[in-house]
């Protein structure tokens, strides 16, 4: 699979990307999250991190349980947040693309898209880059950010046309 390639990205010395390929096997979720933690520490606080990781956990477990594998993680991270996308080469069989349901009180699971709704700033459901599969990204600000200026014209640095795009309603879903 390759090592993770962790490198400082244009001349903001906070700003960087991470690029992770993960083949089908459920227990590479823990390597997206030490990846997560591992870049993130202390660069913000343990509740960023720590949601960060939980918002991935589901992404990627989702990805790896429901698509024909394997998946592509690019994390992006700047001064004012974090940007993470999953990305995958098409779900089994006649299964839609991730899509948010409305689950029963006593399911066990079915919740990753309204956690991801809950916690995250911004995120969304796009086709990948290369049209062949899916792509579910999120987006958490990080509330220190005193520069909001700033903070926005990063955010569209690491963000692609084709996520805006795709997105259902040809906009970016907001908490």
């Amino acid at each position: 699979m390759g090592e993770p390639i962790l490198e400082p990205r244009g001349e903001e010395p906070d700003s960087w990307e991470c690029d992770l390929r993960l083949g089908k096997q459920l227990w590479m979720v823990r390597i997206v999250r030490e990846a997560l933690r591992t870049a993130l520490y202390g660069r913000r606080s343990p509740d960023f991190v720590d949601t960060a990781c939980l918002l991935a956990t589901e992404i990627v477990a989702n990805a790896l349980v429901h698509t024909m594998g394997p998946v592509r993680v690019r994390l992006s991270g700047h001064r004012c947040g974090l940007r993470f996308a999953a990305l995958d080469r098409g779900v089994r069989g006649d299964l839609p693309g991730p899509v948010r349901r409305t689950v029963d009180e006593e399911a066990e699971g079915g919740r990753g898209l309204q956690l991801v709704d809950m916690c995250a700033a911004r995120w969304g459901v796009g086709r990948d880059p290369d049209g062949v599969g899916s792509q579910v990204w999120f987006e958490l600000d990080a509330h220190e950010c005193a520069d909001p200026v700033l903070c926005e014209a990063q955010r569209r640095a690491t963000s692609t046309v084709s996520d805006i795009r795709s997105a259902p309603s040809a906009r970016t879903l907001r908490r």
